[in-house]
Parts: C-alpha cells; structure tokens; sequence
C-alpha cells in the first residue's frame, strides 16, 4: 500500500511524515527524490539544455536561480515539471516498502494521483503556513505568496484526497491526529493495542 500526503507549501507535510517515521512506517519524499535526480547525468542533460543559464562553473545547477524563473515565468516551471514530475513518478512506482508513506507536494501537477491507494490532505490556514514558511532560511515572503499562488487550491487537493488532517494546533495534537489515521489506515486502534 502507498499513502501520499499531500497539501500546499508549510502546511506541515514533513511534520506529518516526522510523526509517520516516529510511528515505525517508511516514508519517502518526493523532494528527495528530485534531489537525487541533479545526481544523474542523463537528468542533468535535459535540465541544462532547457536551462543552460543555470549551469554553475563547477557545472554544478544554480538551484536559487532555477526557482526564481520557474516562479517568475510558467512556462519555464511547465518545462521543468515536464521533465522532472515523470522520472519522480517513475521512482515512487518501483519502490517495494509496503506500507510507505510518501510527501508529495505536487500531487495534482505530477499526475501522481494513481500511484496511492490512500491520500492524506494536511489542511492549515494561510496564517499558519505564512508563519511557518517565515522561519524557512533563503525563502522571501514574496516568494513564498508567489509558490503558494502557483500550486493547486486546498478545495482542488481535497477532491482527490481520502482523508483530511487538520494541522492548525500543536504537535502534540498533530501526532495524535497522525496516529489516529494510521491506526484507521490499518485497522488498528488503541483499545486493541492495549489487550
């Protein structure tokens, strides 16, 4: 079984897949996985050749440079998703761990909704995730509005969602909601656990 946890920028995604690793389940991140991909050459190959203004001397990929033209001009961002989402896809596809839990940003974008058999929404307010994203070093707050803008909508996420996870409280509430769905999940609970 795969379990996607999806939901927009800082509404707390790598916090849910934190309590979900505490809990003794594989996770994974997608963001990961992108950034195992600036580590193959036939990857690098294409990024270069749609970006070459990107290429460091070291021949390294200037990613700070990357972000800012993909969340300054869509059409650059859809040329990057294009080569990008289908290699990340591909991987989670192949991965055996059964259950894992895996933190999709783009789920939508990505065309990703498939690969689950469960999607875990993690709901918070703007408010929130603007305070949370505050804290990120090297993101602006105008970059921030302008990532939070290009994504997919907490209605259009929730349509292709199986459960929701408010994430407005503490953690300590946070790893109690997680623990609650992953006992639903599997068809666990506390009672059952303390027998």
């Amino acid at each position: 079984m795969k379990i996607a946890v999806c939901g927009g920028i800082g509404s707390g995604k790598s916090a849910v897949i934190e309590c979900i690793d505490e809990l003794g389940y594989s996770t994974r991140k997608a963001d990961d996985i992108n950034a195992e991909l600036f580590y193959d050459e036939k990857y690098l190959r294409l990024l270069l050749a749609a970006f070459p203004d990107i290429q460091l001397p070291d021949g390294s990929v200037d990613k700070v440079e990357l972000r800012r033209q993909i969340f300054k001009d869509k059409a650059k961002r859809y040329i990057l998703n294009s080569i990008s989402h289908p290699l990340i896809k591909k991987r989670i596809e192949e991965m055996q761990q059964d259950p894992l839990f895996v933190e999709v940003p783009l789920l939508i974008e990505a065309n990703m909704r498939d690969c689950f058999d469960e999607v875990i929404f993690v709901k918070s307010s703007k408010r929130k995730r603007l305070a949370r994203l505050a804290s990120r070093p090297g993101l602006s707050a105008g970059m921030a509005l302008k990532i939070m803008k290009s994504q997919k909508s907490d209605k259009e996420l929730m349509a292709v969602s199986t459960i929701v996870l408010d994430n407005n409280g503490t953690k300590e509430d946070l790893k109690r909601n997680v623990k609650e769905i992953c006992d639903y999940i599997f068809g666990t609970d506390k009672k059952n656990e303390t027998e």
